[in-house]
């Protein structure tokens, strides 16, 4: 079941972004974030994205979850945590659009983590 969400919330991050953008406007921040990135090398792309997944999972989702979790018995205090933080830091450089396009998904995840204690592959 995991593996099935996980491929859906995949498809679905794109459309979410390009439709929040058109929503409410704020797209530009976007555009200019994914312009950069085009300019790089495949190489480089790819050793982004890989450092920005292991990174971003440890730093926002993992270690808070856990940590609060340890601390306050609650497993929702560090993930809503994590995905507060991540999301803050995110919209100066990505903009709304983009941020709440990825939070979106990325909240039904941590919300089915810490309902059933599933996690992702």
């Amino acid at each position: 079941m995991a593996l099935l969400l996980s491929m859906v919330l995949f498809v679905l991050a794109p459309i979410l972004v390009i439709i929040v953008g058109r929503v409410i406007g704020s797209s530009v921040s976007t555009m200019a974030g994914l312009d950069e990135l085009a300019e790089q090398s495949i190489v480089l792309r790819i050793l982004l994205a890989l450092r920005a997944g292991v990174t971003e999972e440890i730093l926002y989702r993992a270690y808070p979850t856990e940590r609060m979790k340890g601390l306050t018995g609650k497993t929702w205090v560090g993930a809503l945590m994590g995905l507060v933080v991540f999301t803050i830091l995110h919209v100066p450089g990505w903009g709304w659009g983009h941020s709440i396009g990825v939070v979106l998904p990325i909240g039904l995840i941590l919300l089915g983590y810490t309902c059933g204690n599933e996690t992702l592959p």
